[in-house]
Parts: C-alpha cells; structure tokens; sequence
C-alpha cells in the first residue's frame, strides 16, 4: 500500500524548498490525485501533480495530474528555450500600473528573480514583444 500521507508531506517539503506557496490540505492533495497515485513518480510516463502554466501555488483550480512528458512538453512549450516567462506573462507585467514594491511582489508572483521583471518593464530583456 502507498503511504499517501508520506507522498504529501514529501510534495509540501519539495514546494517549500523551490518557494512555491503550497495551499492544498492532505484530503485535497488525495483528492487530486484520485487513481492516479498508484502510477506516480519521475519516469515520463508516470504522473505528476503540475501547476497551470508552471506558475503560482499548489492550490484548487491552479493543479492538474499529468505524465511527467506532458509536464516537460508544457515547460517548453510556450516560451523560448530556458525562459521561465511566457510572452503573455511578460506582456503581463509590462501592462500593469507600478507603483513602490510591485518587482518585489511580482518576482515572488511569477516565481523570478526581481531583476528580471526589473528588466522586462524597462525593456532589457524579451525586446521582441
């Protein structure tokens, strides 16, 4: 039998490590997951809990349960290689009022370093779009 309880803290632990809000408690994460618990792990075919867009918390509404193929084709799938941004997400960013505190609160957002929304409002990086 699989220790679920052990499979959920593990998660928690890994999202506290990488600064990733993790707002599901036990019985949703178990929810989530549902049949495809017993196929969970780091092969390509075995099954992932991933975040919509690979960005904001672990959180109802923002989680799906994919093959961890699906998961790597959705990181690249959208953005240039090795971005972490969108071009939506960046066109995003650049479409929002600033005021004292936004790349702070931004970076944690979107799960950058603050220099690099720094960059993209003044147009040092992602100049294409």
């Amino acid at each position: 039998m699989y220790n679920m309880k052990k499979y959920y803290n593990d998660h928690k632990a890994r999202s506290r490590k990488r600064q990733i809000p993790f707002n599901l408690t036990y019985k949703e994460w178990v929810d989530i997951w549902g049949s495809k618990i017993a196929q969970r792990g780091s092969k390509p075919h075995e099954y992932c809990m991933a975040r919509l867009g690979d960005i904001g918390a672990y959180e109802i509404g923002n989680v799906k349960i994919i093959t961890n193929r699906e998961n790597n084709l959705e990181q690249f799938s959208n953005k240039p290689l090795g971005a972490k941004l969108t071009e939506e997400q960046v066109l995003e960013i650049r479409s929002r009022p600033r005021k004292w505190g936004d790349v702070t609160k931004w970076a944690k957002e979107f799960n950058v370093d603050r220099t690099t929304i720094d960059a993209i409002v003044n147009n040092r990086q992602w100049k294409h779009i």
